[in-house]
């Protein structure tokens, strides 16, 4: 089974998780996600690595972390946009809506509709780039004060 949990951290913990690790910012993905999981802020990586010792495909994606998103959308937008043949939020809405053979997706078309809608949500924006790279059989919404 595939399962994306979303999260978001408190803007006092990203600068000094920035401030306090010189250049993670430029790092890749990965190496700032290491980081993340390290400082065992909040759910760090708990649920995504006992989900995975379970046999599972599972990823955390911290949605307001913009310098980690950033660095997830330059390395996956090329074969994401590939992936489903489309580069704008609307086309990005339909290939989400033609994936949604899962009956939750249909329920929460609106939803992503306004999620895909907010220009200057860029973190939710590249959360729906996310879902449509990874495909979820599982959404895990960890963060419902920041995700509708």
């Amino acid at each position: 089974m595939k399962i994306l949990i979303a999260n978001t951290d408190y803007s006092e913990f990203l600068c000094a998780l920035y401030e306090g690790t010189p250049r993670l910012r430029e790092q890749r993905y990965d190496e700032q996600l290491r980081v993340r999981y390290g400082s065992r802020f909040g759910v760090a990586d708990f649920y995504s690595r006992n989900l995975r010792a379970l046999g599972h495909e599972a990823h955390d994606i911290y949605v307001n972390n913009l310098a980690m998103q950033r660095a997830w959308m330059r390395e996956h937008s090329t074969g994401a946009r590939e992936a489903q043949g489309r580069s704008s939020p609307g086309n990005l809405l339909k290939s989400l809506v033609e994936y949604a053979d899962r009956p939750i997706l249909g329920r929460v078309h609106t939803r992503i509709r306004s999620l895909l809608q907010r220009r200057d949500d860029e973190g939710g924006r590249i959360l729906a780039a996310q879902v449509a790279y990874h495909r979820p059989d599982v959404f895990l919404n960890q963060a419902m004060d920041g995700i509708d």
